[in-house]
């Protein structure tokens, strides 16, 4: 949910931080910083590519306070994707803290232009992800979908999972804020008596988490790349589904993919349920227009 790479500036712009001093701390050296510019689209983080000393480098900045943790466990996830060696990912160079802030320090990644096989090793690369596997559902620690908390308390049973931890956690908050009503909370947890007749038993995959078209990109040599991960074991089938909510991915893609991880009957309900997990978020971070969606989706359950 964290669009971070999408529109560049090219000239050097001005900045209320000293990029020296934060990545004296975050590189244990002295760098200099020949230019610099912000990196606009998201809304969670400051961002900026940074002409230095030790080549061009992509920084991420927040508040210390507010989001506690949120860059470091960025960083480890991303980092947990690229030991898979399946996706492909920015280099993390650094990540901690410096006097009021939180930063990641990544390697700067050189946009370029899809190749021609672009759509199907995208494919293959996530369906290989998703055949990494755990004895259990969520991870060692919680982290973040976009600025609001991903509880992951590892969870044997997908269903249990999916509901307490994701829905439920999510309604929660939409409830609190005003932002949606108990008949709909209601509603969703009636939805955890149905779901046995809709969802058999599921294999834990290691998710991306946030797989929306703001989150992958083109690297220089016209490979996929992803970034601004929300990982955690889940079902594959959700990661697929989400990839469908705001604009499908190239047919390509997804006729390749299901090759290698054939979907079964009732995969197209199915993507219905698991994508009301990103209309709540949606909800608690963009407001009630999403609201509808979630009612659409319950209405056919």
């Amino acid at each position: 949910m964290n669009l971070e790479s999408e529109h560049i500036t090219n000239n050097s712009t001005p900045n209320t931080y000293n990029f020296h001093a934060i990545l004296q701390n975050a590189l244990n050296k002295e760098v200099t910083v020949t230019a610099s510019g912000f990196v606009t689209g998201g809304f969670i983080n400051k961002t900026y590519w940074l002409e230095t000393s030790e080549g061009k480098l992509f920084l991420k900045l927040n508040n210390a306070a507010q989001f506690p943790d949120m860059l470091q466990k960025e960083a480890r996830g991303l980092v947990l994707l690229q030991n898979t060696n399946t996706v492909s990912v920015p280099q993390v160079i650094a990540v901690g803290l410096f006097e009021d802030l939180q930063y990641l320090v990544l390697a700067f990644i050189e946009k370029g232009y899809r190749n021609n096989t672009y759509w199907e090793t995208f494919a293959r690369q996530i369906a290989g992800l998703h055949q990494v596997t755990n004895a259990t559902f969520g991870l060692v620690e919680n982290n973040f979908i976009g600025s609001l908390p991903q509880i992951n308390t590892p969870e044997v049973d997908w269903l249990t999972f999916f509901i307490e931890q994701r829905l439920m956690v999510q309604a929660q908050i939409a409830l609190d804020k005003g932002l949606i009503d108990r008949w709909l909370v209601n509603k969703l947890e009636a939805l955890a008596y149905k779901l046995p007749s809709y969802i058999d038993s599921v294999k834990p995959s290691l998710l991306h988490g946030d797989l929306w078209h703001g989150n992958y990109m083109i690297n220089k040599d016209g490979n996929p790349m992803v970034i601004d991960p929300a990982v955690y074991f889940g079902c594959s089938e959700m990661e697929i589904a989400f990839t469908e909510l705001f604009g499908r991915m190239d047919d390509r893609f997804y006729h390749a993919y299901f090759e290698q991880n054939p979907s079964t009957e009732g995969y197209e309900l199915r993507s219905d349920i698991y994508n009301l997990y990103p209309l709540l978020v949606h909800v608690n971070l963009f407001g009630q227009s999403y609201v509808a969606g979630i009612e659409q989706v319950l209405s056919r359950v």
